[in-house]
């Protein structure tokens, strides 16, 4: 069951605010943590990931000894930030639910101040996806890069097909730009 599989539902009717901590359900019934450093009122979000991911929404004494998840990036620029931070637009799905609040100090508001090494999610779907690929490269590797062999060998084979039925007249024919492709 992938990420995409779950329903975006209605945003919150409380709306997130900063200090709270935010279940985010994953496939399986498996959940990550944000903590959110700042919502602004254009609905833009920016967040910490907290370290670990939880089978089912995490208890209080769970909430509370979650710590923001260090960034494992070698190649980190000077000036990024050493935890991982992401931001997003848009309305927060009512399954995002908040489990607890902590003031963030000036040193995790200083986070949100320093864009540089910050991920640009988009979207909370975009990040949701995100968390689960993170879980299953921790927790489910094998069979990930089985789908990704999978997919690469499927994309390999409909690549030499359509060059293989490709002429010259018939390259000439296609348009530069074809419509719905990016």
């Amino acid at each position: 069951e992938g990420p995409s599989n779950m329903a975006t539902k209605a945003s919150h009717a409380k709306p997130i605010a900063a200090g709270d901590i935010v279940a985010v359900p994953l496939p399986s019934d498996r959940c990550a943590l944000i903590w959110i450093i700042e919502s602004n009122p254009d609905r833009s979000v920016t967040f910490l990931v907290m370290a670990g991911f939880w089978d089912g929404r995490p208890d209080a004494s769970q909430v509370a000894a979650a710590r923001p998840s260090k960034a494992t990036d070698p190649d980190r620029l000077p000036g990024d930030d050493d935890v991982w931070k992401g931001w997003f637009r848009g309305a927060v799905p009512s399954d995002f639910a908040i489990v607890g609040k902590r003031a963030p100090s000036a040193r995790e508001r200083g986070y949100a101040d320093n864009a540089s090494g910050t991920m640009i999610f988009g979207t909370p779907k975009r990040l949701r996806d995100e968390l689960h690929r993170t879980w299953r490269l921790k927790h489910d590797r094998t069979r990930l890069e089985a789908e990704w062999a999978k997919r690469d060998v499927s994309d390999a084979k409909r690549e030499a097909d359509r060059k293989k039925n490709l002429t010259l007249e018939k390259l000439a024919r296609a348009p530069v730009f074809p419509r719905g492709r990016r």
